[in-house]
């Protein structure tokens, strides 16, 4: 407050306006709470095609969901097939936990397509999360789920028929990282990581187990926790879904950086943060596109030119108008009438593999005929292709009663788990107080580690009172704790000093008296 406003504050003044300040930020999240119902109505009167929906519950709780109508016609129209869920943590207001459904566009950036506001992540929290997001999507297609295998998303496959569930390979690497053994040395450990990402990525059921016996030579244990993990559900040799090469995404840091942590936020301004980022990406990305050229996104060309350099390498043999052989370290037959390779890459990641893209460019083919249509420009913009409209707070209700009152909901705030985190300190900013002694109200020491007698104070005590002899010396681990001793005792009887005083007053004292005292022995020498 001092630094930033001039204003100087003790303890108690500082901890009563933190009191006071507490209490008016509990009511204005009441008031938001009791604003929700307005809210909702007011983001499908200017965003229609949206869905915003309340759940109250019976415990003094309430499940908020939202998807912008913008962001559910990208994702129908423009993206794949393909959504991310996760539940994240706010570090502005902890409280609460988000809920969200991302996509990714061509460029292989994150689209946000519905999000939920709830007070814990847990499986009923996701169920009703996850139903909601079925109703609000009015294409029905086959649908691939990424997630964390311990968010309680179990229900994912019963909610949206017909669809696949796939695990986050971030999170299971990192599992994977804290269940190796820590007597094992950093060359094996680095070995056995190795193999893992290869069971992951690799597209062949017999390179899978190659894998895994690798990996069950230096760990039974190990081997046996990631058959346990259901591979079905994460390693491309076993996966029937279709992931486009993708195998993870951190929606946290992306929302996280989108609330700001200047103060803690109300239900309201969270969701209403988001409305805004989301309105924001999808104006620029829009700009962005539509200076693009060619028929692919940018990243996506790229990854074609440098695929096509190393296809020009390998030696391709035609069997059929359709069919051909290829061989580099080994032999694949690529059918390019049903984008198919053995080495199965172009199945699993909607991208011709350079198998595909030896043969096709060895025969003059379009290539960009050969790629799924969610690489192309056309449909990236497609996902953008429609706004966010603004949410204006005329007409705002100061507080709400009744029915659709929510204050007794707000009330209901959960202690984060585990212990609190401590900001680091801003080394820009100097230490809020010096450290202060007790005893002797001094600056620089408490009264643990007061300072000793320097040696030339305990010279000039030496000289003023030279028969010093009232204690054995042998008493004491050290001569000036001997003299200091004995100092004190010696001011206590000339009644310099009093009894218990800390050496550091005592030094004081002792300096004052030496003055006196050699200030009249020098007017006796001139006298």
């Amino acid at each position: 407050m001092q630094r930033e406003y001039g204003l100087f504050l003790n303890y108690s003044q500082a901890w009563r306006g933190k009191f006071f300040a507490k209490q008016e930020l509990h009511n204005s999240h009441e008031e938001a709470c009791s604003q929700l119902p307005w809210f909702c109505e007011k983001i499908l009167e200017t965003n229609p095609g949206s869905v915003a929906t309340i759940e109250v519950l019976d415990d003094s709780k309430f499940n908020l969901f939202v998807a912008f109508h913008a962001s559910l016609s990208g994702f129908e129209h423009g993206c794949r097939p393909l959504l991310f869920l996760d539940g994240i943590s706010l570090n502005a207001a902890k409280q609460w936990k988000l809920l969200v459904a991302n996509a990714v566009d061509g460029e292989n950036c994150i689209f946000p397509v519905g999000f939920s506001v709830v007070d814990e992540e847990t499986r009923g929290n996701w169920y009703w999360f996850l139903t909601q997001l079925k109703s609000a999507l009015s294409v029905s297609r086959s649908i691939t789920f990424i997630s964390n295998r311990e968010n309680g998303l179990e229900d994912v496959t019963q909610v949206f028929e017909g669809s696949y569930h796939g695990y986050c390979v971030r999170h299971l690497t990192e599992n994977f990282k804290k269940r190796m053994e820590e007597s094992l040395t950093k060359k094996v450990k680095d070995a056995m990581l190795d193999s893992f990402q290869r069971s992951v990525y690799t597209c062949k059921v017999d390179e899978f187990n190659d894998c895994i016996e690798r990996i069950t030579a230096e760990s039974k244990d190990l081997s046996e926790w990631i058959l346990a993990t259901k591979p079905e559900l994460w390693s491309n040799a076993y996966f029937k879904g279709l992931r486009y090469g993708h195998y993870s995404l951190n929606a946290s840091e992306t929302f996280n950086s989108w609330i700001t942590t200047r103060y803690e936020p109300s239900v309201v301004q969270i969701v209403d943060m988001i409305r805004c980022k989301i309105m924001e990406i999808i104006y620029t990305r829009r700009q962005s596109s539509n200076t693009w050229r060619e028929i692919l996104t940018p990243s996506t060309n790229k990854k074609v030119q440098e695929e096509i350099v190393k296809a020009r390498d390998l030696d391709v043999i035609c069997s059929t108008s359709k069919v051909f052989e290829v061989r580099d370290d080994s032999v694949h037959i690529v059918n390019v009438e049903t984008w198919e390779c053995t080495c199965r890459r172009w199945q699993v990641t909607g991208f011709p593999c350079v198998h595909a893209l030896a043969v096709l460019d060895g025969t003059d083919e379009c290539i960009y005929d050969y790629c799924s249509k969610y690489f192309t420009t056309e449909c990236h913009r497609l996902i953008y292709a429609l706004s966010i409209f603004p949410i204006p707070d005329s007409g705002r209700p100061a507080s709400m009663t009744g029915a659709d009152s929510m204050t007794e909901q707000s009330t209901h705030i959960r202690r984060p788990v585990g212990r609190p985190r401590k900001r680091p300190a801003d080394p820009r900013i100097s230490p809020k107080r010096a450290i202060h002694c007790t005893n002797c109200k001094g600056l620089g020491h408490n009264k643990e580690n007061m300072q000793v007698v320097s040696l030339t104070v305990l010279l000039l005590f030496s000289s003023v009172h030279e028969d010093v002899k009232w204690l054995h010396s042998e008493s004491y681990s050290s001569s000036s704790f001997y003299l200091n001793v004995n100092m004190n005792l010696w001011l206590v009887v000339e009644g310099i000093a009093c009894l218990g005083m800390p050496s550091c007053k005592c030094t004081e004292r002792l300096l004052s008296y030496w003055r006196k005292c050699w200030t009249g022995a020098s007017l006796e020498q001139k006298n």
